[in-house]
């Protein structure tokens, strides 16, 4: 059983009592703009911190009929409220507005740099140990979102949390379309065949408030998105490395890493304050991500710099790296293309020209097509997902 208590609700605040079987905390949310968002929009919002893992839930808010079934639904849970609100929601009559999901790192500073001029950032500041991502992302100023309810561990049930400050804004900036920096190696769901992709911008629990997904950075990898600000912003980058993770830690060590190669291979002039290798490592097989970008960083780089953050990689994969160009790796998987809205499409895909990121051709098909099915060997879940 999950419950939400004791709401306090003023104008850019509210807080609530979040009691589960083993303990109870005080959640805040503090926005920097002063208004009170609609009971809806705040029990979808408290929805992304129970994800699928309770089978009861109460929420201590008079919420309208459609969002309290569209939060079962999305919860898979019994939901209960203090009372139903019959009227149909108004918060969905607005413009379609951009809503980017923005933590100042290099992806969603990418795919900052080629969305539309008018894209409304939101961003949350989670304290304490994120405050150096909380100081660079204050730069750009954007809609924020101060609360501790990571700092209590109630982020480990949906990745949707994310998104919270996208949910509460939502009406506030009229917002039509959301959207994060989420690149194509984030997860071996990204390669599933184009037949099989979601075309319909329906993500829950993100459209029980009238929010579409867009996806203008899916078909990008990290090198993409590192070509993306060495060309755009290419004096935030080294501001930007170290606001999103420690000296020494492998998030570190491989953003610099992959900056690094593409500096030389596109004659960039980046200042990177360089970080000491990773004091731990994982073997090849045990992440996809990092063995996705670690064939790349192989063709470019020795194999003693990619142990720093992968080992005991198989010969087979070796080989594969020697045979191939891996070009694939800087340019735009348009898998994800129909994600982008018809209106802005013209606009992305000349950005990212200038970037030098051009459509796969046939020859990058087939490259990333041997890609994956050799990482497939090695990771059972993209191998479902392929079948």
């Amino acid at each position: 059983m999950l419950e939400f208590r004791n709401f306090v609700i003023n104008p850019g605040y509210f807080s609530t009592q979040i009691i589960t079987s083993d303990k109870s905390d005080t959640i805040e949310f503090e926005l920097s703009e002063k208004f009170i968002p609609n009971n809806d929009l705040i029990a979808v919002a408290l929805s992304t911190l129970c994800g699928t893992q309770y089978k009861n839930i109460y929420m201590d808010l008079l919420v309208s009929t459609e969002a309290l079934e569209g939060i079962k639904k999305f919860t898979q849970a019994n939901v209960t409220v203090k009372g139903e609100n019959l009227s149909p929601p108004t918060y969905k009559n607005r413009t379609n507005n951009i809503i980017l999901n923005f933590s100042g790192g290099f992806d969603s500073l990418a795919a900052l740099c080629i969305m539309p001029d008018n894209t409304k950032l939101v961003s949350i500041d989670f304290g304490h140990w994120f405050i150096a991502e909380q100081k660079f992302f204050a730069k750009f100023a954007p809609y924020t979102v101060k609360t501790n309810f990571r700092q209590l561990k109630y982020d480990k049930a949906s990745w949707t949390f994310k998104g919270i400050a996208s949910i509460l804004y939502s009406e506030h900036l009229g917002g039509g379309l959301n959207t994060f920096g989420t690149i194509l190696e984030a997860t071996p769901y990204n390669f599933i065949s184009y037949q099989r992709i979601n075309k319909t911008g329906i993500v829950q629990p993100f459209n029980l408030v009238g929010l579409t997904d867009v996806k203008f950075t899916h078909g990008l990898t990290e090198v993409g998105t590192a070509m993306v600000l060495s060309h755009y912003k290419p004096e935030l980058i080294n501001d930007s490395l170290q606001s999103l993770s420690k000296p020494g830690s492998e998030k570190r060590y491989r953003k610099q890493l992959l900056t690094s190669i593409v500096s030389k291979k596109f004659n960039k002039n980046i200042f990177i304050e360089l970080t000491d290798k990773p004091i731990s490592q994982v073997d090849f097989g045990t992440n996809f991500a990092l063995d996705f970008l670690a064939l790349y960083e192989l063709k470019h780089v020795s194999l003693s710099e990619v142990n720093a953050t992968v080992i005991n990689i198989p010969q087979e994969v070796i080989a594969l790296v020697n045979r191939l160009s891996l070009n694939f790796y800087e340019k735009l998987n348009t898998n994800f293309l129909d994600g982008v809205p018809k209106g802005y499409r013209a606009e992305f895909l000349a950005k990212l020209s200038c970037a030098k990121i051009y459509p796969y051709n046939e020859q990058d098909w087939q490259e990333y097509r041997e890609v994956i099915l050799l990482l497939s060997k090695y990771h059972e879940n993209l191998a479902k997902i392929i079948q």
